[in-house]
């Protein structure tokens, strides 16, 4: 889906403006960052790639005139840079030269202040009595043989790539890699003597071997919820 253009421009952004669009707010968040193709090039101009219910896709792209006659004049564009902005998590990163490892972005966060980005670019749904369907609720089971499991929900959620970038911040899990992979992979780190991908279509489960026990993390979906499940066993 395409929305109307706008070239970035060297004015600042007004930190109590109030947002009529959702390419409003997503146009000066973009100003505001540090994404470096508005560094690279001049008159970078910002539009809105595509909208899901989880994120918002971003094309960063130049125009230049082409004149193919004296009497006729085309526009060309280029596109200069790609960035994805999720509002659950209010993250924009660049995915420009690597979408298997992004980059995070640093933007004006009070531009969110007065303004439901969630709600302007139309992502969240508002039920008959005025709940929030793509609420988050996280809880925790004990189990006996001296393991726990903690689980999160997330209704009206059920993108796997984004599930998995909330891990690093619900479970304190450092040494994941910073985007899903697309197949089954195993690795080690300093501290961590295994970490081990498996790859469906309808599962994720990365096992995670430490001195000081196992976790095992799970990314799945129901018809209407996405979960992030972590079990963890203490030796």
């Amino acid at each position: 889906m395409l929305v109307n253009n706008q070239t970035v421009q060297e004015k600042g952004i007004q930190n109590n403006k109030i947002y009529k669009s959702c390419e409003e707010a997503i146009i000066d968040i973009v100003k505001s960052s540090n994404a470096l193709a508005l560094k690279n090039f001049k008159n970078t101009e910002i539009r809105i790639n595509t909208l899901t219910s989880e994120k918002v896709s971003i094309e960063l792209y130049v125009s230049n005139d082409i004149l193919e006659s004296s009497a006729e004049k085309k526009v060309a564009e280029n596109s200069v840079g790609w960035l994805e902005f999720f509002p659950l998590t209010k993250k924009l990163q660049d995915i420009t030269n690597d979408p298997e490892n992004p980059e995070l972005l640093k933007y004006d966060i009070i531009i969110l202040e007065k303004n439901d980005i969630s709600k302007l670019c139309g992502l969240v749904e508002i039920n008959s009595n005025n709940t929030n369907k793509n609420s988050i609720k996280c809880y925790r089971k004990e189990n006996n043989n001296y393991s726990f499991k903690e689980i999160c929900e997330y209704s009206g959620v059920k993108d796997f790539n984004f599930l998995y970038s909330q891990i690093a911040g619900k479970f304190q899990q450092d040494d994941l890699l910073k985007a899903l992979p697309k197949k089954d992979t195993i690795y080690s780190t300093l501290s961590t003597p295994e970490v081990k991908y498996s790859i469906k279509k309808d599962l994720i489960t990365i096992n995670i071997t430490s001195e000081g026990g196992n976790t095992v993390l799970k990314i799945y979906e129901t018809k209407d919820k996405g979960f992030i499940e972590a079990t963890k066993s203490i030796d």
